[in-house]
């Protein structure tokens, strides 16, 4: 239960960021902000659906344009410019979930009803090791590779 709560926890905060960063994210400002784009993949398959997240790391996480995030499609995804993050170090974060579970009738409205699956370790996520440099002056194409 504990974990299913943590879970859910942790997608709610980053769809919080992807608002956040998404909704206007560098659009207008005059951050030295790098494209970056990719492929992921999990035991040799492309993941169909799910996000990643560049955080900056150590002093860098306090700087501004130091988050960044996009969506996974067909196990490809694409920061444009606009809204990537800036030259530095991160932590990478991928998530893909699937719905689970069943609707209840007797949930209040508005409550969650359905467990999200996590179908990316959580080495990949909650307990990410993953950490790239972002260069700049653009050849910033990172694959991810990931197992189970």
């Amino acid at each position: 239960m504990f974990r299913a709560r943590n879970q859910v926890s942790f997608l709610l905060g980053l769809i919080g960021s992807f608002v956040f960063i998404g909704c206007g994210g560098g659009g207008g400002d005059t951050l030295p902000r790098e494209p970056v784009a990719g492929t992921v993949t999990l035991n040799g398959v492309p993941v169909d659906h799910g996000t990643i997240q560049f955080r900056g790391v150590a002093a860098q996480a306090q700087k501004e344009g130091s988050i960044a995030g996009g969506e996974i499609k067909g196990g490809k995804y694409s920061i444009p410019k606009a809204d990537g993050p800036v030259p530095g170090s991160y932590r990478v974060i991928i998530s893909a979930t699937e719905e689970s579970g069943t609707a209840s009738t007797t949930e209040m409205p508005g409550q969650v009803t359905a467990a999200a699956k996590e179908l990316i370790p959580a080495k990949y996520n909650t307990a990410s090791n993953l950490d790239r440099e972002i260069k700049g002056g653009g050849g910033n194409t990172l694959d991810f590779e990931l197992k189970k």
